[in-house]
Order: C-alpha cells, then sequence, then structure tokens
C-alpha cells in the first residue's frame, strides 16, 4: 500500500531543485527517469538481501513506519509542496531518499514472504500462502486508490494547474489533443 501510494504518484511530482538549470535542460527532464530506474534498482538489491526478519511485530512496525518516506518526497523539491521543502536544497536527496525506500520496499517484502511460512503451522502453509498473496494484491489495490489521495495532498493550487488541484485531471502542459483515442 505504501509503495504504489507514493511511487510514482508523489516521485514524479519531484523536480530538479539544486541544479543550475533547473527543468529546462536535459538533467532537468531526465531527474524522474533516473529516479524510476534507481527504484527498480534498489527494489532488487533488497529482495535479494539474505538477512531477513522474521518477528510478525518487528515487520508490522517497520511496513508501517515507512508512511515516513511519503513526507521526505514532500520534503523534496516538488511541484506541489514549496513551503514544505526543506530537502530542496540538492538533487541529491531524492536520489538519497529512494534508494532507502527501495532498499526497505525490496527487503520487508523480501521478509513478509519468506518468515510467513515459518510462523505457521505446516498444516496450514498452503492456505497462509494464499492469503498473503490475497493480502498482497489487496495492498496494491489499495495502494493505487490511496494514489489519487496523495497526489491530492501533495497539490498547491496555482496558475500552473489553473487552481485546481482535481488527480484525475490531466496536468496544466497536456491536452486532451495529445492523449491518444485508440
Amino acid at each position: 500500500l505504501v509503495t504504489i501510494a507514493i511511487f510514482p504518484a508523489l516521485t514524479v511530482t519531484i523536480s530538479s531543485g539544486g541544479g543550475i538549470c533547473g527543468d529546462n535542460c536535459a538533467w532537468g527532464r531526465l531527474l524522474g527517469p533516473a529516479l524510476f530506474i534507481l527504484f527498480n534498482l534498489g527494489d532488487t538489491i533488497g529482495r535479494n538481501l539474505t538477512w531477513t526478519i522474521s518477528s510478525p511485530r518487528k515487520l508490522l512496525g517497520l511496513t508501517s513506519a515507512r508512511v515516513v518516506f511519503a513526507l521526505l518526497f514532500m520534503a523534496c523539491h516538488t511541484s506541489g509542496t514549496p513551503r514544505f521543502s526543506f530537502l530542496a536544497f540538492s538533487d541529491a536527496a531524492p536520489f538519497l531518499v529512494m534508494v532507502l525506500f527501495a532498499l526497505s520496499n525490496g527487503w520487508l517484502t523480501t521478509s513478509i514472504f519468506v518468515s510467513s511460512q515459518t510462523v505457521v503451522a505446516p498444516t496450514m502453509r498452503q492456505e497462509a500462502s494464499s492469503y498473503l498473496v490475497l493480502f498482497l494484491n489487496g495492498g496494491i489495490f489499495s495502494g493505487a486508490l490511496m494514489s489519487f489521495l496523495v497526489k491530492f495532498l501533495n497539490c498547491t493550487p496555482d496558475a500552473t494547474n489553473h487552481y485546481s488541484c482535481n488527480p484525475f485531471a490531466l496536468p496544466s502542459n497536456v491536452t486532451s489533443a495529445d492523449c491518444p483515442t485508440d
């Protein structure tokens, strides 16, 4: 839920704040794709870490604590929260936050799947595995719905978005003619 609610709905709003030319140069346009690649790389590394947590209480606490990443990404130079951007001093801040976010996502996901079989009686493991997949899919679905709320909360009405924070509307720089009709 936390990962899908934040990534990519919130992370795509991060722009180059500490760079020399901002969004007008190649670096400003490549920041979003670079963060996307960094997330996938960090998530893959996190899923391959061998040390796992087996305590269900610790896993629940750590996965719940990942909500703080929403605040950290909002503190970077996002298009929606200029008043809250205390990490906007450098373009390195979103990269550091993304590395921690991605590694924790992969590592905790693997920990949950590996340790789930050790805390359940052998006769109930097949049923527990089915529930685990059900709750994983439910979290993905809930996170996708939550991403609209996160996008709305990160929005600051101004002239660039026509003073509207509708998360379902097209961005001001995209017209309906730019979207395929097929």
